[in-house]
């Protein structure tokens, strides 16, 4: 007996065999080195490592931010920190490589609470 279908395809299990690789080595990305902030994630690692590749300031500018927002959604207990703006840019540097600049990172920091009504030293 045929296995009930809109397509008529069948879906016991031979079908998916056939069609579907096994699951553990086919979906899994091996990376050489861990996640630098495992809150924050691979795809934040990634990121700032492509950022790190842009060549001017003005074209980090945007990415940069997008990545402070991550970093600031996921680590909330930072938005009180006397040092918030040098704890987020070490996070970046390390999740860079070391491409990104520390003081660029800060002062993209500092520039986003500024926006937000937020002013230190």
């Amino acid at each position: 007996m045929r296995s009930p279908s809109i397509y008529n395809v069948r879906l016991d299990p031979p079908f998916f065999s056939s069609v579907l690789p096994p699951f553990p080595s086919a979906y899994m990305i091996r990376y050489r080195d861990k996640i630098t902030d495992r809150q924050v994630g691979r795809n934040a690692d990634l990121f700032a490592q492509t950022i790190g590749t842009m060549e001017t300031p003005e074209d980090r500018f945007p990415y940069l931010r997008i990545l402070i927002s991550i970093i600031e959604q996921t680590h909330s207990e930072w938005n009180q920190a006397p040092q918030k703006g040098r704890q987020i840019a070490h996070l970046i540097l390390r999740m860079s490589k070391g491409t990104l600049d520390l003081n660029e990172v800060a002062d993209i920091v500092r520039l986003r609470d500024e926006e937000r009504g937020y002013y230190y030293e």
